[in-house]
């Protein structure tokens, strides 16, 4: 049992009801006293003007305030992104497979995004503009992506339906976001602001960085310039790259079939 003493409290005060060790239970008008049954939490409701809030153990069970902010706006990139647009206008189902041929179908398009990098030859203005409409591209693809894994995390949201599917799919976001970094360093390499050092075929040589710097890691294939946009990237990369990474290990894990004990 617990004692709580009623007393007069200022309006707007919750009391803790919190459990006071006692070898007699105290006695008289002013107290009540409540049996415990198990050792689960402990909560209250405090209602006021209509508005009830509900606390337990000091919580009042509502997610912190940054998850709640940074739920909204995945939830937000999630309406928009490419997947659910084709979805609502109808032409991709909502099924596993239509869903694998979308992921493979993103991962084949950054491929030969980056092979037609070298060797679409055009007007500077051209060239500039088919550029900027990649980068804008890609760029909102690296945000669906790491949305997607975020929302897993925090959101709530379910896994694909096989641990294999979930590895080979992740792999796939890996390599295809790992090609549209590789456009990036061609279309800059193109423009101006980056130069190669290595003595392999710049297609080889810009994806093998793009890979390095995915593990925030470097071949030294660049001559580092004073570009913004080249350094913007590398940032970028870096950041968005340890994430991917850790997932992609994560669902590697996942994946591996669980060990048995020793007989």
């Amino acid at each position: 049992m617990f004692p709580i003493m009623l007393r007069s409290l200022p309006a707007g005060f919750i009391a803790p009801g919190l459990p006071t060790k006692t070898d007699k239970l105290p006695s008289g008008d002013r107290w009540l006293h409540e049996i415990k049954h198990d050792s689960s939490s402990r909560g209250m409701v405090r209602a006021i003007l209509a508005e009830a809030t509900k606390v337990t153990n000091g919580s009042s069970g509502a997610p912190p305030f940054v998850v709640r902010h940074l739920s909204a706006a995945l939830e937000w990139v999630e309406k928009y992104c490419l997947l659910q647009l084709l979805r609502r206008i109808g032409w991709l189902g909502l099924g596993d497979c239509c869903t694998d041929l979308y992921v493979i179908g993103q991962f084949g398009l950054a491929f030969v995004a980056y092979v037609l990098s070298f060797w679409v030859s055009w007007i500077y203005v051209v060239n500039l503009m088919l550029g900027a409409l990649v980068i804008f591209y890609s760029g909102w693809r690296v945000i669906e992506l790491v949305a997607f894994f975020l929302m897993q995390m925090i959101g709530g949201k379910p896994e694909v339906a096989s641990r294999e599917r979930s590895f080979a799919l992740a792999l796939l976001n890996y390599f295809e976001v790992t090609f549209w970094f590789a456009v990036w360093y061609s279309v800059l390499v193109r423009c101006g602001s980056l130069k190669i050092t290595d003595s392999y075929p710049s297609g080889l040589s810009i994806f093998r960085e793009s890979l390095a710097m995915m593990l925030v890691n470097s071949s030294n294939t660049f001559e580092l310039t004073d570009s913004w946009w080249l350094w913007a990237a590398m940032c970028v990369q870096s950041i968005v790259g340890l994430f991917l990474t850790l997932m992609v290990v994560a669902r590697t894990v996942a994946s591996l079939p669980p060990l048995k004990a020793a007989a």
